[in-house]
């Protein structure tokens, strides 16, 4: 039996009604004990189909936000701006500066700290 179904609630309801009047039977008459076990089939009753309503709302996936997903992903190709850095390609960056370049940097950098 699916969790999807309308059988689901009303298990829910006997097993429901079944433990309460059990449970209540032994402190109390019968016409009480057949009152609140129909009294908790019914609230579980209302609160199965409010939980199945929530279950399948967060089940299910719009057709649009799937056809999108698939269409982005083949979209991103491999670049060389999202690759991952390698050490090689660290170093080439690094070497990338000259040294008057690097000079004035940390001199600016200085500048600003001492401020």
């Amino acid at each position: 039996m699916a969790f999807d179904s309308w059988k689901t609630n009303v298990l829910a309801a006997c097993l429901g009604f079944i433990v309460v009047f059990l449970l209540s039977i032994k402190v109390n008459l019968l016409e009480t004990s057949l009152t609140r076990g129909v009294i908790a089939a019914i609230v579980l009753l209302i609160l199965m189909f409010g939980l199945r309503f929530i279950y399948r709302k967060i089940q299910k996936v719009p057709k649009e936000n799937v056809d999108k997903q698939t269409t982005d992903d083949a979209a991103v190709k491999p670049t060389e701006e999202n690759q991952l850095d390698t050490p090689e390609k660290e170093e080439q960056k690094e070497q990338e500066f000259s040294e008057e370049q690097i000079k004035a940097a940390s001199d600016a950098i200085k500048d600003k700290l001492n401020e």
